[in-house]
């Protein structure tokens, strides 16, 4: 729901690392791009360094529907007749739905964690780790920290998560994070999940501003954690 594509190559390559894990497969000849004007994917060939095996896969995109297609078969002899054909005059004819995959879902996913509905709000909560928040994400992030309320339903998870997603953005062009989470630290003064969380997100920034703030607060309050990998993680 809240999921979009920044950048359509390296959706595709995304695509392609995750094809090749899954199996522990290489890739078997190049990776033929597909670009059409409703449509584009990619069709590539994966085949395993102990066999002959191959498995021959063909993603398309149109609209918000992503098609797979996957079928096994060998270097030693040549598809059926089947296979050659479907592959090669398979085409995607879902109509349009009005939903653009390159459209930032950034504020849906933000009323979503906002709203009192159990089962959005719930959904919103669980897609925190995995949403793509960006520059542009920082400011929706701080306000939604600031709206939650300790009686607000999983206060304490939803906002270590919130304090956490910080650290990975990548702003190398203004100080603002690092102010952010210097306020979040002082705000938190009493609850110390908080800001141990502020410290493991200026640990991540790693640029020269939030080092500076990182050793200002490990000088003056040194972070208590419950485990030494939690420690590690600081120094990484």
């Amino acid at each position: 729901k809240y999921f979009y594509i920044r950048d359509s190559l390296k959706y595709w390559q995304n695509e392609i690392t995750s094809l090749r894990n899954k199996n522990d497969m290489y890739l078997f000849g190049e990776t033929q791009y597909i670009h059409e004007k409703e449509y584009s994917g990619i069709s590539i060939v994966l085949r395993d360094t102990g066999s002959s095996r191959t498995i021959h896969h063909r993603l398309f995109l149109k609209n918000n529907i992503l098609y797979r297609i996957s079928t096994t078969g060998d270097t030693l002899k040549a598809n059926g007749d089947f296979k050659e054909t479907f592959f090669k005059t398979f085409r995607p004819q879902q109509r349009t739905t009005g939903i653009n995959v390159y459209e930032n879902r950034l504020e849906l996913f933000f009323n979503d964690l906002s709203i009192k509905d159990n089962g959005k709000q719930k959904k919103a909560q669980q897609s925190i780790s995995n949403v793509y928040y960006g520059v542009s994400g920082i400011p929706m992030i701080i306000n939604a920290i600031n709206r939650l309320s300790v009686s607000d339903r999983d206060y304490y998870n939803t906002k270590n998560k919130l304090i956490n997603e910080l650290g990975y953005i990548k702003d190398s062009t203004s100080d603002i994070l690092v102010t952010q989470l210097k306020e979040i630290y002082e705000k938190t003064a009493d609850t110390v999940i908080f800001q141990n969380e502020v410290i493991k997100a200026l640990a991540r920034l790693k640029t020269r501003a939030s080092f500076i703030q990182l050793k200002e607060l490990l000088l003056s309050d040194p972070p208590i954690f419950e485990s030494v990998y939690d420690y590690n993680s600081i120094f990484e």
